[in-house]
């Protein structure tokens, strides 16, 4: 392969494939009208270098990890407290369930393991990364992305707690019908929602754990539904003393 011509022989820098092709395809012509043809098949052989590895960059996708990583939950045990608590009855995290104070887990999107660590300084909050010190997962969820509704799991959560959940959805809410959306944004009534065994909660859940308990007393207190709706996400619900509602 012919040299390039030096710096003093052709003005330009020494690292002349730093540059743009069309460029060097440039500076390759000016060469070779003055007859200079070898230097000139250099710098044409380095344009189409230069252009062969920009069309590969532009045509190659970016890695684009709109979430981050976020550590797997253990299932609710069934034996300790609700899925939302996972505390033994001396209140201390339950040692089948709980993984709260682990700080190595695996990622839930990508399975990876994690480990919480100070990732912006020692007075930051400490967060779940990768062994590359990343919290970018590259197949979490989009966070601005609609989620869509959950698969309904089954119900595990324990009838004293159902009790509890009624007796209060009652004490704030009378016989008023409500939704189940409704429902999961009453903060006064979030403390006592049914969870899953993962410890969350939404209206696809509550709905579907509502059919199969309505019209059944619990502890004293009758789930009913108000009115027939042609969507399960307008059914409206209400709870009522199982003697008012004429169960004994």
């Amino acid at each position: 392969m012919p040299l390039l011509p030096s710096q003093s022989a052709t003005d330009q820098p020494a690292k002349a494939a730093d540059t743009d092709a069309d460029a060097l395809f440039a500076q390759a012509r000016i060469l070779a009208t003055q007859g200079e043809h070898a230097a000139a098949t250099a710098y044409a052989a380095l344009a189409t270098a230069a252009f062969t590895a920009k069309a590969a960059a532009a045509a190659a996708p970016l890695p684009i990890y709109p979430g981050d990583h976020a550590p797997e939950t253990l299932p609710w045990c069934g034996t300790c407290r609700a899925p939302n608590q996972r505390q033994t009855d001396a209140r201390q995290p339950c040692p089948r369930c709980n993984s709260d104070r682990l700080r190595a887990r695996r990622c839930r999107y990508c399975n990876v393991y994690l480990e919480k660590r100070p990732v912006d300084g020692p007075d930051e909050p400490w967060r779940w990364t990768d062994d590359y010190n990343s919290r970018s997962c590259p197949q979490a969820p989009d966070p601005l992305a609609d989620p869509g509704d959950p698969v309904p799991e089954q119900d595990v959560w324990p009838e004293k707690n159902w009790a509890v959940f009624l007796k209060q959805w009652h004490g704030f809410h009378g016989s008023e019908p409500v939704t189940a959306s409704q429902l999961t944004r009453d903060m006064s009534l979030r403390p006592y929602l049914p969870r899953t065994t993962y410890g969350d909660f939404h209206a696809v859940h509550l709905t579907a754990w509502f059919q199969s308990r309505a019209d059944t007393d619990c502890s004293g207190y009758v789930l009913r539904r108000a009115g027939e709706t042609t969507t399960d996400d307008a059914q409206r619900w209400y709870v009522a003393p199982a003697q008012a509602a004429g169960d004994t």
